[in-house]
């Protein structure tokens, strides 16, 4: 691997550990309060696999043709309007990975304070997240090679605590009840509302399957391994994700996970008993470490690539000796830094949840344009065209309009967001 390149595993990895981190190991105690049986929520995790592979391999097509830094900022500049394309690169930078950071950070402090302190302070939470925040931003000043070492090692780490929650399975089922099949109950459960808000959890915990397609310009023979690492990354993820919540559900009592964040801790000292537990608490909290990291690997890309177009924005494409975006770095950090001394983690969670949700059937309802195209020539063609993007647009509108009654504060919030990004793209173009 070259200096300043990614290679297929190291892209891999980036991917899973953007996948894999506050959500996962935070969200089932939110779903367990509208769902009550354990194959629905097996279905549930299934069905947002499903829907974020299908958007990986829409992803893979197109990122395959465009090849550049920027995921949806390049994407949607190339094939709608410039506007359209900064929109999302601005949303990129605050809700997709800013919020995301934050988030991934105030849960690294909840699970490390959680696991050694005998009474829960919210000030060492808050210093918690913040040291680990500057910390990674401290090692992301170095090369991309530095980076993505790091990365590949930590989430192999992650990879490897997952598969000990499995041990669950060896022990007694406390939820007997959860485990009854029953086909009336299970249809009821997942063509209903509360089956579809559920689902925007799922999809937050699933975000970041779109990781590598931000660093494109990056990743070695990127026409063969971007497709690659967005694909296997998906899927991997999937099948831990799946197991690794029937494994909670076997291993804990419900009402000790309901409406609770720290379900992976809670679950760990079931399974293993306080010590042990606690134990795996801070190995959780390193798992998080890994999903900090990996989007300090791709944030501070996108936010250079706008650097590099848009002469206003010119200082976030400064780099230092290691061909480091620095000041687009951060600026991220800081950002995130200001988010998770501010916002509440739910919030936070439906805020950029539909936000994301917005961008990505954009960028996937794209595919239908390209396909027009006379010279377009992909080194990737998604199988099952046009079943596979449309399946991802309808699920995520559905998602989005039953998400969108419900936590309205969020829609609005999101909407004006964006609103604010068009105003700031149609003030660049009336002084530049």
């Amino acid at each position: 691997m070259s200096f300043h390149r990614i290679d297929k595993w190291a892209a891999v990895a980036i991917v899973i550990a953007n996948m894999v981190g506050t959500g996962v190991f935070t969200s089932l105690g939110f779903q367990l309060l509208s769902i009550d049986n354990a194959w629905s929520i097996c279905i549930l995790w299934a069905a947002g696999g499903i829907i974020a592979l299908s958007g990986a391999l829409s992803y893979a097509e197109i990122g395959s043709y465009l090849i550049r830094n920027g995921g949806e900022y390049h994407y949607l500049s190339c094939l709608f309007h410039p506007s359209i394309g900064f929109v999302a690169g601005f949303i990129s930078v605050i809700v997709g990975f800013a919020a995301p950071i934050a988030a991934a950070s105030v849960a690294f402090g909840k699970y490390f304070t959680y696991s050694f302190f005998t009474e829960n302070s919210t000030y060492t939470e808050v210093y918690l997240s913040l040291s680990i925040l500057f910390i990674i931003g401290g090692i992301h000043l170095l090369s991309i090679k530095t980076g993505s070492v790091f990365q590949k090692y930590i989430t192999l780490l992650k990879l490897f605590i997952m598969l000990i929650f499995l041990m669950a399975f060896f022990h007694p089922n406390r939820n007997t009840f959860m485990f009854d099949w029953d086909t009336q109950i299970v249809l009821k459960e997942v063509f209903s509302s509360k089956f579809a808000v559920s689902l925007i959890y799922v999809s937050y915990a699933y975000s970041g399957w779109n990781a590598a397609s931000y660093i494109a310009g990056e990743i070695e023979h990127p026409q063969k391994n971007l497709s690659y690492s967005l694909v296997a990354g998906t899927f991997i993820v999937m099948l831990f994700y799946v197991m690794l919540n029937l494994s909670f559900l076997y291993s804990t009592p419900v009402d000790a996970l309901k409406g609770n964040v720290e379900v992976g801790i809670i679950s760990a000292q079931y399974i293993f008993g306080n010590t042990y537990g606690n134990i795996i608490g801070f190995l959780i909290s390193l798992l998080l470490v890994s999903t900090i990291s990996s989007m300090l690997i791709a944030s501070p890309r996108v936010l250079s690539i706008i650097g590099e177009d848009y002469r206003v924005f010119s200082v976030f494409n400064k780099k230092n000796r290691f061909l480091s975006p620095y000041v687009a770095l951060l600026t991220i950090v800081l950002l995130a830094a200001l988010m998770a001394v501010t916002s509440s983690f739910q919030w936070l969670i439906n805020l950029i949840g539909i936000t994301l949700i917005l961008f990505t059937i954009l960028t996937t309802f794209s595919i239908f344009i390209l396909r027009k195209q006379k010279d377009y020539s992909p080194a990737f063609k998604l199988p099952l065209y046009p079943f596979t993007p449309l399946f991802f647009i309808l699920a995520n509108v559905w998602i989005l309009i039953y998400v969108s009654i419900q936590e309205y504060t969020a829609l609005i919030a999101s909407l004006s967001i964006i609103l604010l990004g068009f105003l700031i793209y149609r003030l660049i173009v009336l002084f530049t």
